[in-house]
């Protein structure tokens, strides 16, 4: 309103529109994911091809979420965060005019890169309308509210998908979009002064390029046979090569895009490093399972039935991050709560890879508790890794390394899909393959179960082939989604263990210098 004082109700309309533009950001993510199979299934493609459609997303996301902070000190947050709201409604309008898988996949890293540039900007222009007393409340109910589209994202885009199919959810988000991100705009006025810093061209194009060959290699490894494909091994090394010229341009860039000093600091590279494996494990189970119980090969779940799973995740998790806002502090007692915390999701992932699926009767309670438990855990990550790096920082530094960590989670979260759809392959294959050599072609199972298949009007041999097909390949995908959550486990115990030593190591170091030794 150009520099005029706001009416608490233009104060709450602003509230409200920023709150809204960065739900509807971040909900292109979850409500997608539920949809997943369905859109996949309208373009007539593989169900291998969705987490391409997903890591594209995650890994446009990360790289607006680095160049958002250059363009805003070069072009003001306000003319940004216009440009990326209309990018993402744009990139939504193309996902839902689509006629093919290409331009929809087009139209998915449009909606990653516009809403990566616009969640941050959009807590600016929030903080920007509260005195600075008031802003740590409000960053607190922030960070609190940015864990609710694990749960409730789902929800929403298998509501719409069951009730006008799945293009209705991008048909909505745009104009919806639009209409916050045109209200924030037009209260929160302009600043007064312009920032005009340069910003690295340079640095974007090869961080850019960088990033979305290697999340293309790896979302086409499994389908075109990874090292044996020249495409593949073609992508990966150029991504590899662009991404070693970045952080050579950077050192030596006056405005660097991203300040690759940060990572000589131990404290800032522990904690970004766990918080990004953490994310690789968190997301990467939490797609697959949303996914994975959709598939006719696994449960058949309709995408509500399926979302449902994930509400349980709100129980725990806000609560649990409003009362870790309140930590002290103090270092070690944050690695002491990153640890347990680690500890905590190996638990929530060797119990879940022990559940019983065709109890289905005990269906609703085993999922249930292992889901407050993950809530929990969720709820509890981000605060004490958050604290670990940013420790001996400077506020402002203190702000872009968690800006940074943003981006580090959404490129694990890309990654995650895709490593654990690979792992998932490769291990449904193999206990496939080991059921079907071990499985009794005699026995009373296997006789009652022919039996009830040639009552229905199967001959012996049509019977059993569907037995081999339809039934073992429903054992195998449970095994391999269980493998899939142990794999995790260890993964969890492992990092907690790693960063328990931290302090040894430190300690040893010290002693052996004061002992003179080399």
């Amino acid at each position: 309103m150009n520099g005029e004082p706001l009416s608490p109700r233009q104060s709450l309309l602003l509230s409200g529109a920023s709150i809204a533009a960065y739900f509807l950001a971040l909900f292109n993510a979850g409500s997608y994911n539920a949809i997943n199979p369905h859109a996949m299934g309208a373009f007539g493609v593989s169900p291998s091809h969705g987490p391409w459609t997903m890591g594209d997303f995650f890994a446009a996301q990360a790289f607006g979420l680095v160049l958002g902070p250059a363009l805003s000190a070069r072009f003001g947050y306000l003319e940004v965060f216009r440009g990326s709201i209309w990018t993402a409604a744009a990139g939504s309008l193309l996902c839902a005019a689509a006629p093919t898988f290409l331009p929809f996949l087009g139209g998915r890293i449009l909606q990653g890169f516009g809403s990566g540039v616009a969640v941050p900007l959009a807590q600016t222009i929030l903080l920007e309308q509260h005195p600075e007393e008031r802003r740590p409340v409000v960053a607190a109910f922030w960070s609190m509210a940015g864990l609710a589209p694990y749960s409730l994202s789902p929800v929403a885009g298998a509501l719409m998908e069951e009730r006008w199919g799945w293009r209705s959810w991008f048909l909505v988000n745009a104009p919806l979009l639009l209409l916050a991100g045109e209200i924030c705009v037009l209260l929160a006025g302009r600043p007064d002064v312009r920032p005009s810093r340069p910003w690295d061209r340079i640095g974007a194009l090869l961080l850019g390029s960088g990033i979305l060959s290697i999340q293309s290699a790896l979302n086409m490894g499994d389908d075109y046979d990874w090292y044996n494909s020249p495409l593949v091994v073609g992508l990966l090394l150029g991504g590899l090569i662009a991404i070693a010229y970045f952080v050579v341009w950077e050192l030596g860039e006056r405005y660097p895009l991203i300040d690759l000093r940060l990572f000589l600091r131990p404290g800032f590279s522990v904690g970004i490093l766990t918080m990004t494996v953490a994310f690789f494990f968190f997301f990467g189970l939490w797609t697959t399972l949303l996914v994975r119980v959709q598939l006719p090969s696994f449960g058949g779940f309709t995408s509500f039935l399926a979302a449902q799973i994930f509400v349980p995740l709100l129980f725990l998790s806000l609560p649990a991050a409003g009362l870790f806002s309140q930590l002290p502090p103090k270092a070690h007692h944050l690695r002491l709560f990153a640890c347990g915390n680690l500890l905590l999701f190996s638990l929530y992932c060797w119990l879940f890879s022990y559940y019983d699926y065709f109890e289905r009767r005990s269906w609703f309670f085993p999922i249930l508790g292992t889901q407050v438990l993950e809530g929990l855990c969720l709820g509890t990550l981000l605060r004490p890794l958050g604290g670990l790096m940013v420790a001996g920082l400077s506020p402002r530094k203190q702000a872009y390394a968690l800006e940074l960590s943003a981006s580090f989670r959404a490129l694990a979260s890309g990654l995650g899909i895709d490593g654990f759809v690979s792992i998932l392959y490769r291990r449904t294959a193999f206990d496939q393959k080991r059921l079907t050599e071990t499985f009794p072609p005699f026995g009373p199972m296997t006789d009652e179960v022919l039996d009830r298949l040639h009552q229905s009007g199967l001959g012996e041999e049509q019977g059993l082939g569907w037995l081999l097909n339809h039934r073992l390949l429903l054992h195998a995908n449970i095994l391999s989604l269980e493998d899939a959550f142990r794999f995790a486990a260890w993964g969890f115990l492992v990092m907690a263990a790693m960063l328990a030593l931290v302090p040894v190591v430190r300690l040893a170091r010290r002693w052996l210098q004061e002992s003179g030794n080399p």
